[in-house]
C-alpha cells in the first residue's frame, strides 16, 4: 500500500528495458499488479478529453518507445490483469503447500518433500518411507543394557526392563502398538536454548486386546504422547509403530484404523448427536449402513432419547459420551480416549466405564486419566507419567504390590465400649505395625445390617486403622479369619 503509488510509475511503467524483469517479479506480487492496472485505467479516465479504456486496448502497449532499447519492451493493462490470475494460482499452491509442513495447533506437519510420497496421491507408499529415511534420518533414543540412556539410576526398574525389551524386540504378548524412544520438544530457539521436555525418552508396548492406562497429573506429559500417537502432533525423536506402521511415514494409513476422543469435544452446536455421528462416519469413509451405525453408537452411550436434540442443550457428561461415540465408529482397531470422564456425574461416569470396558474386546485402547480408581477398573496395563518421563509401569495389582502403604480398615462400633474392645482386639491380633489412623463421626442413616452385627448410626464414630503392606498376598488370612469370628462379639 506504501510502496505501490512510488514503485509502480518507476518501474512497471518504465519504458527502459532494465527494469524488464523488475516488471515481471513485481507482478507476482498481487497488489502492484492490482494497482498498476486500476492506475492506468483511472489516468486514462481524467480529464474532459479523456476517452477511458476500451475492451480492445487491454492488450495494446502502453509502454512509450525507448530508443535506447535493444528490444522493444511491451506491457499491457490486460497482462498486468493476467499476472492477478497467475498470482492466485502460485499463492494458493504456497498456501496448500505452507497448510501441509508448517505444524499448528490441530494438526502434524508433514515432511517438506511430502508431495514425492504416492500415497499423498492415493498410490501404494510402502518405498517413500524408507526412502525419506535414508534421506532425512531421525536420530532416535537407544538403550543401554540397564534401559533408557540418559535415566541414570532414577529409572525403575520394571520401566528400565520394559524399555530393554522394546529395544530388544521381547514381547509376552503380540504387540500392536510399539513405542520406541519417544521424545516431544518444544521451544528450544534463539532466546531459549533449551527446549521443553513434553516428554522424553519413552519406551513401552501395548497388545492386542488391552486397555493401556497413562496416569498422571496436569502437565505430565500424557496428553501430549496421545497427540503424537494419534497424529495430532509429530515426534521430535523416536517412533510409534501401530501395527508395523511408523506414525511418522503412514499416519494417513493409521487414521482409517483409529478412534480418537480428544480431551475437548469437537462438536458444533446446531448439529443432532445423530447428525454429529453420521457427518463423521462419512467422513471417516465408513461403507456399511451409516444410520444404523449412527444408532448402534447412540444406543452404546446411551443418548438414544436425545439423538435428534441439538447439541447446544447438551451437558458436559453428555457430550462427553457422544465424542466417544464419535471415536468407536466404524469399530476401529484402535481407540484413543483423552480423558473421556471429564464433568461426567458419577452415576454416568460408572455406565461409560462399563462401556469402555466392553469395547476393548477385539481391538486396542489408549486411555489417559487423572484417578486411579477408574484405571484400576479398567486398565490391564498403567503407566505412570511425570515431567514427561514413565515413572512406574506394570498391571495395577504389580504397582500397588510396589508401592502401597498397605490397607485402610474402617469400622463403627455400637458404643464407646465396643470402640475400646476393638482397640483391644486390634492391638492383640493386628499384623506388627498396624497403626491407628483416624476416628470420626459418620453420617449415615443405616440402622440394621444384613450380618446380624451392629450397624453404624446417626452421629456413631468410626475407627480407622491403617494395617501394613503385606509381601506375601495371604499373610493377611489369619487376621481376618479371626476378625469376622469376632466382630459380633466386638459390636461392630
Amino acid at each position: 500500500y506504501v510502496a505501490a503509488p512510488a514503485m509502480v510509475p518507476y518501474f512497471m511503467q518504465n519504458p527502459d528495458d532494465d527494469w524488464a524483469g523488475t516488471r515481471i517479479g513485481l507482478s507476482l506480487i498481487p497488489f502492484f499488479s492490482f494497482y498498476n492496472s486500476f492506475n492506468l485505467i483511472i489516468t486514462n479516465a481524467q480529464g474532459s478529453t479523456a476517452s477511458g479504456v476500451a475492451w480492445g486496448q487491454l492488450w495494446d502497449n502502453y509502454l512509450p518507445p525507448d530508443a535506447a532499447n535493444t528490444v522493444p519492451q511491451y506491457w499491457s493493462i490486460g497482462l498486468s490483469i493476467a499476472y492477478l490470475f497467475y498470482d492466485f494460482l502460485w499463492l494458493s499452491a504456497l498456501a496448500i503447500y505452507l497448510d501441509h509442513v508448517v505444524a499448528n495447533e490441530y494438526g502434524r506437519a508433514l515432511h517438506p518433500l511430502f508431495f514425492l510420497d504416492p500415497g499423498y496421491w492415493g498410490f501404494a507408499s510402502a518405498s517413500f518411507g524408507s526412502l525419506k529415511r535414508r534421506l532425512f534420518p531421525v536420530k532416535a533414543t537407544t538403550t543401554s543394557a540397564t534401559g533408557p540412556t540418559d535415566g541414570g539410576n532414577d529409572v525403575d526398574m520394571d520401566v528400565a526392563e520394559e524399555a530393554r525389551n522394546v529395544a530388544a524386540g521381547k514381547f509376552d504378548k503380540p504387540p500392536a502398538v510399539k513405542v520406541r524412544g519417544l521424545c516431544k520438544y518444544f521451544g528450544g530457539n534463539a532466546c531459549n536454548k533449551k527446549p521443553f521436555r513434553a516428554v522424553h525418552d519413552v519406551w513401552y508396548y501395548m497388545a492386542q486386546d488391552e486397555l493401556f492406562a497413562l496416569l498422571g497429573h496436569n502437565g505430565s506429559g500424557k496428553s501430549t504422547t496421545f497427540n503424537v500417537i494419534g497424529g495430532l502432533s509429530s515426534a521430535t525423536r523416536g517412533d510409534v509403530e501401530i501395527f508395523g506402521r511408523s506414525v511418522n511415514d503412514d499416519m494417513s494409513v493409521l487414521h482409517s484404523v483409529m478412534g480418537v476422543c480428544p480431551q475437548h469435544d469437537v462438536l458444533f452446536d446446531q448439529l443432532t448427536a445423530r447428525e454429529h455421528l453420521e457427518m463423521y462416519a462419512r467422513i471417516k469413509g465408513f461403507e456399511g449402513d451409516v444410520e444404523a451405525e449412527a444408532q448402534r453408537r447412540l444406543e452404546q452411550v446411551k443418548l438414544q432419547y436425545a439423538a435428534n436434540s441439538p447439541v447446544k442443550g447438551f451437558s458436559g457428561g453428555m457430550k462427553r459420551r457422544l465424542s466417544i461415540a464419535v471415536a468407536l465408529l466404524g469399530d476401529p482397531a484402535i481407540v484413543l480416549l483423552d480423558e473421556p470422564t471429564t464433568g461426567m456425574d458419577p452415576v454416568t461416569r460408572a455406565e461409560v466405564l462399563q462401556m469402555i470396558a466392553e469395547a476393548k474386546r477385539g481391538r486396542v485402547i489408549v486411555l489417559t486419566s487423572h484417578a486411579m480408581e477408574e484405571v484400576e477398573l479398567l486398565a490391564d496395563k498403567v503407566a505412570v507419567m511425570s515431567h514427561g518421563r514413565i515413572q512406574a509401569m506394570g498391571t495395577t495389582l504389580r504397582l500397588k504390590k510396589r508401592f502401597g502403604t498397605g490397607y485402610r480398615m474402617t469400622m463403627f462400633p455400637s458404643s464407646p465400649e465396643s470402640a475400646q474392645a476393638i482397640k483391644d482386639f486390634m492391638a492383640r491380633n493386628a499384623p506388627t505395625g498396624t497403626k491407628l489412623a483416624a476416628a470420626s463421626t459418620t453420617s449415615t442413616n443405616t440402622t440394621t445390617a444384613t450380618n446380624g452385627a451392629a450397624a453404624p448410626t446417626q452421629g456413631s464414630t468410626a475407627i480407622q486403622f491403617q494395617l501394613p503392606r503385606q509381601d506375601d498376598p495371604l499373610a493377611l488370612v489369619p487376621f481376618f479369619t479371626a476378625f469376622e469370628a469376632a466382630q459380633k462379639q466386638l459390636g461392630v
